[in-house]
């Protein structure tokens, strides 16, 4: 008897840990969105947002996101509501001229997370080709200058 229970325990912890493993895409979406409204207080000290405000949110997008049947599309309804809202949350408390450079943020954000755009591609796109390294080339010539070179 003890056995079964112990097995029928064993069981529903697996299938526990299987739901829950579902709700990883979530909760990394949500992580994420909460960096980059965090990282807002950089461009203006005015744009702090506490844990607590955006759990807030994070729960509401829970209730309001449309339920289904498929556990994937729920997810998806989830991860899409979850982003309209915070971005509508983070537009609400910034200045105008500030609401390009927040959505260019969570783009990135996502984008990298996905694996579309590296870090170096990014910084290459934000720095450009400027670099204050010594060339590793050696120059060709003694004629021309290091200056030059």
């Amino acid at each position: 008897k003890v056995s079964s229970k112990l097995k029928l325990a064993m069981s529903t912890a697996k299938d526990i840990d299987l739901l829950r493993d579902g709700y990883r895409s979530v909760a990394k979406r949500g992580a994420i969105l909460f960096f980059v409204l965090s990282d807002m207080a950089v461009v203006n000290s005015m744009y702090q947002y506490a844990l607590s405000a955006y759990l807030g949110v994070f729960t509401y997008s829970l209730r309001k996101a449309l339920p289904d049947t498929s556990q994937e599309k729920r997810l998806n309804n989830i991860i899409n509501t979850l982003t309209v809202n915070v971005y509508e949350y983070g537009c609400t408390g910034i200045f105008e001229k500030h609401k390009l450079l927040f959505s260019f943020q969570i783009t990135m954000k996502l984008e990298q997370s996905r694996g579309k755009v590296s870090q170096p591609e990014l910084d290459f796109f934000i720095k450009g080709a400027i670099t204050l390294e010594k060339t590793s080339v050696p120059c060709p010539a003694k004629w021309i200058t290091a200056q030059v070179w």
